[in-house]
């Protein structure tokens, strides 16, 4: 028989408590990165005496909320709230009353409390990457 369809092999498996304790490392890693991952990527650190307050305007209402409460608060100095924000990416024409992410969280933050004669608008790109540096370019 020269030509076969198929060759019998031995290979090496793995036994169930190797199985077991490698799953236990690759979840107990995966926790750890997710869990202690929120403190280094998002860092909110106040400067000291910081008279303004820069806010991406594209986040959530429940984080707008947030930042109403931050700014309302008694123990801040902030003197005005700056919102960046590109123009809308779904509805820009058939919105009447806002154009941008800025114009729609000035209107949230309003309803939440904070004064509007505080709120100033600072247009944004829509770069691919370094959205937060492009942001605090056009913010300058």
């Amino acid at each position: 028989m020269g030509f076969q369809f198929f060759k019998k092999r031995t290979i090496w498996l793995p036994t169930w408590p190797v199985i077991l304790v490698s799953i236990f490392i690759i979840l107990t890693s995966l926790s750890f990165i997710l869990f202690s991952s929120h403190n280094f990527l998002a860092v909110t650190d106040k400067a000291p005496n910081a008279k303004i307050l820069v806010v991406e305007s594209w986040m959530a209402d429940n984080s707008m909320e947030q930042v109403a409460k931050i700014f309302n608060a008694k123990d801040n100095n902030y003197e005005s709230l700056w919102l960046i924000g590109p123009r809308l990416e779904r509805g820009y024409y058939i919105s009447e009353k806002f154009k941008t992410y800025s114009q729609m969280s000035a209107a949230t933050l309003t309803t939440l409390g904070v004064p509007q004669e505080k709120i100033h608008l600072a247009p944004a790109s829509k770069p691919l990457r370094h959205r937060t540096f492009s942001a605090a370019v056009n913010l300058k």
